[in-house]
């Protein structure tokens, strides 16, 4: 049995709901890391805030360069009829840098693993959901970050963009996203593993 078939054995269950129950492990093991608790800490200060957006930066510029290089060639069909289009989100990071005082010269790009960026319309999609999901716990960030640093804080990067997530999820509701699950997991689950290697310099172990 294949991992799709395998994930969705039950008919009713959603791309989306698949999705979600075989990225959770990787989702949990990102969050256990010191640099996702950087910002929920309850001493966060404006330079740690600062130092974890440049990080973050320089570890998605490589993988959003993937993303869109996939999907640019495969929008208009894979993605025809769908409101969502990937708008990377360096340039909210950016924003926040420059509210804070950072240098505009933004950190260089991170090394990732080759093996595990997107190279194909799908996997690029499930990495997609990585980045587009983590607006959701974006909003919770927000909140603290406002109530440690003061409502000016900027956030742009934490502090929006549901209208986003909600439009990628068009994409999930596609015929051809439940035929392509297993490539969706593949992309996510690498997605994940690879920030969890550029922020803590450590292989995430993959399931057998």
């Amino acid at each position: 049995m294949s991992l799709s078939e395998n994930l969705c054995s039950v008919s009713h269950r959603s791309a989306r709901t698949c999705l979600r129950e075989a990225t959770m492990p990787w989702h949990a093991r990102l969050e256990q890391t010191a640099f996702a608790q950087v910002p929920l800490s309850a001493d966060v200060s404006t330079r740690d805030y600062a130092g974890h957006l440049a990080t973050w930066f320089a570890v998605i510029a490589p993988l959003e360069e993937r993303i869109v290089r996939c999907l640019s060639a495969a929008e208009a069909r894979a993605l025809a009829g769908c409101a969502w289009r990937y708008a990377p989100r360096q340039a909210d990071l950016a924003r926040d840098l420059a509210a804070l005082g950072e240098p505009v010269t933004m950190p260089a790009p991170a090394v990732w693993p080759s093996h595990l960026l997107p190279t194909s319309t799908w996997t690029a999609i499930g990495a997609a959901y990585v980045l587009e999901g983590s607006r959701l716990g974006g909003q919770l960030i927000a909140r603290h970050l406002r109530a440690s640093l003061g409502e000016a804080v900027p956030l742009a990067y934490y502090g929006g963009g549901l209208a986003q997530w909600h439009a990628f999820l068009s994409v999930l509701e596609l015929e051809d996203a439940m035929h392509n699950l297993e490539h969706m997991v593949s992309g996510a689950v690498e997605a994940f593993c690879g920030i969890h290697e550029c922020v803590t310099g450590v292989s995430t172990p993959r399931a057998a």
